[in-house]
């Protein structure tokens, strides 16, 4: 049975989507088979895999229709250009989703919030090792129905400005959805993003996050021993690799944007060296 990951933050621009699409074909490249969800009404996940909108009609649902119960995730997902990944895509409809829970009884937002993505995606978990859900930057009724659908979340922190308040509010929001929604939902693990060496902020944040979440932090052993938190720098080619609809390691194998991927698959895989 699958694990369900959620790739989650309230704030936007920390890489929730970079993570998410790249984390899902690392997995995919190391011969497991991966469900990605994009839950963003934005679509930046389907986008950068190279889904555009004339496949959507073709494919005539996305995960919208899934949430509504038009369509299951079976018939709506689509096979990507990555061997063993496969997306559920999203567009603009998912917008919608928000007003329309939210115009029910509390007693039906509560159950709409906890099987809206649950239901469909019991139906298919046999299928896969792992499902990765892109989260839309917020904490509204596509987030928390997500959460409410996972087994743990990753939570991507950009080394930069005040990231800290974010991962406390963000704490506080997971302990909500595991009182009442979801008991089983864990923190994965935090994954600092952005990150270079080259400012002074970058390297305080990083500080910042190891003194307050070490617990929390993705670790693997390097070529000298040593036990190194798993970072997603600050790269140009994994800025480039959406425009070319490629996730990074298709893009450029030898990145530090895909080493560092690469290292963080390993570790969800359990082997957490190199």
């Amino acid at each position: 049975m699958a694990e369900v990951i959620s790739i989650a933050n309230q704030k936007g621009g920390v890489g929730k989507t970079t993570t998410a699409v790249n984390l899902a074909a690392s997995l995919a490249v190391a011969e497991k088979k991966v469900l990605l969800i994009d839950m963003d009404a934005q679509a930046n996940a389907t986008t950068y895999l190279g889904i555009n909108q004339e496949q959507l009609s073709k494919n005539k649902s996305t995960v919208y229709e899934v949430l509504l119960g038009k369509a299951s995730i079976k018939q709506s997902q689509i096979a990507t250009s990555v061997p063993n990944l496969f997306l559920v895509p999203a567009n603009e409809n998912l917008i919608s989703i928000d007003t329309q829970v939210r115009t029910q009884s509390k007693l039906k937002i509560e159950k709409s919030l906890k099987t809206i993505l649950r239901k469909p995606l019991q139906a298919v978990l046999d299928n896969y090792n792992y499902v990765i859900i892109d989260c839309p930057p917020n904490f509204a009724t596509l987030s928390v129905a997500s959460l409410a659908a996972s087994n743990s979340v990753i939570v991507p922190v950009q080394c930069e400005f005040f990231p800290m308040n974010g991962l406390t509010n963000l704490q506080q929001n997971i302990e909500i959805i595991r009182s009442g929604l979801n008991g089983r939902l864990t923190i994965k693990g935090i994954l600092p993003t952005m990150y270079t060496n080259q400012t002074n902020i970058a390297k305080e944040v990083l500080e910042d996050i190891k003194a307050n979440f070490m617990e929390k932090l993705f670790k693997y052993t390097d070529e000298s021993n040593q036990t190194r938190c798993v970072c997603i720098p600050r790269n140009v080619k994994l800025a480039e690799s959406p425009s070319f609809a490629k996730p990074i390691m298709f893009y450029d194998v030898k990145s530090p944007g895909a080493v560092a991927y690469r290292r963080l698959a390993n570790v969800i895989l359990g082997e957490a060296v190199g």
